[in-house]
């Protein structure tokens, strides 16, 4: 499997946790992220499970473990995360 396919993976289950923790809506953003290959996918399915880890003020740092369908770590990953001062994407309506 591409390796940038495996860090989009573990990226997007950083996003959702931190979403899991702020309000609906909130506007923040990726400032670094670090990943460590370990294994090769050749098939199967995988799977990322992510948390966060801190928060600082609007920071936050989450990190994220992929598997294959072994259950083995095919990859590890951390990302730090920053919500924007005005939290409101401008210029978007969102109807509920």
């Amino acid at each position: 499997m591409h390796g940038g396919a495996l860090v989009s993976l573990a990226d997007t289950a950083v996003v959702m946790a931190i979403k899991s923790v702020l309000p609906p809506m909130t506007h923040f953003g990726t400032i670094s992220m670090e990943s460590k290959f370990l294994y090769p996918v050749r098939k199967g399915i995988i799977t990322a499970r992510a948390h966060v880890v801190e928060q600082h003020g609007r920071t936050f740092r989450g990190e994220a473990t992929v598997t294959g369908e072994d259950g083995k770590a095919v990859l590890e990953f951390a990302s730090v995360f920053k919500v924007a001062r005005d939290s409101r994407i401008r210029g978007v309506t969102f109807k509920t």
